[in-house]
C-alpha cells in the first residue's frame, strides 16, 4: 500500500531542509520527520575500530581516518543508496575490508580495492547499491 505524504504548509519555493513534514501511514497516523533526515548528505564521522557499522540512515556520506585494520559493514542499504566515503590513512598503513563484498570498478579492471598508503594520504570511495549488489569506484590522493 502506498504511503500518503503531505506537507503541513507549502508555499512558493517549496520546503526548506529544516522544516518538518507531516507523513501519515495507511491508517492516517502521523509520523513527523524533517527533510534533513530524508535529504541528509552531510559527512558523518566514523570512529576507527577493528569493526565499524556504517548506518546509511544516519547519512549516506562518511569520513574515516584509519587507526586500525578495519572491516566496514554497510547497514540499512536500500535500492538507490549512494554516497561517498573519504578514507584517510592514520599513523600507519592500514587495510580496509568492506561488507557486503562490493563489486569494485577500477581503472585496471582487477576488481580489487586498494587503499592508498602513507600518512595522511586519501582514498575516496563512491558507492551505489541497486538492491542486490554494492558497487564501489575509488580514487586516491597523495
Amino acid at each position: 500500500m502506498d504511503k500518503i505524504v503531505q506537507a503541513d504548509k507549502v508555499r512558493p519555493g517549496g520546503l526548506r531542509g529544516t522544516e518538518e513534514i507531516d507523513v501519515r501511514d495507511e491508517q492516517n497516523r502521523p509520523w513527523k520527520t524533517s527533510l534533513n533526515k530524508i535529504l541528509n548528505k552531510e559527512y558523518q564521522t566514523l570512529t576507527s575500530a577493528a569493526t565499524i557499522n556504517f548506518d546509511v540512515r544516519l547519512g549516506e556520506n562518511a569520513k574515516l581516518t584509519l587507526g586500525h585494520d578495519v572491516t566496514l559493514t554497510f547497514k540499512n542499504l536500500k535500492n538507490g543508496s549512494e554516497g561517498n566515503i573519504i578514507i584517510t590513512q592514520g599513523s600507519s598503513n592500514h587495510t580496509l575490508t568492506i561488507l557486503p563484498q562490493p563489486k569494485v570498478i577500477d581503472g585496471d579492471g582487477s576488481g580489487d580495492l586498494t587503499i592508498t598508503s602513507g600518512l595522511g594520504n586519501i582514498t575516496i570511495l563512491s558507492y551505489s547499491y541497486n538492491g542486490n549488489s554494492l558497487f564501489i569506484n575509488y580514487a586516491t590522493y597523495k
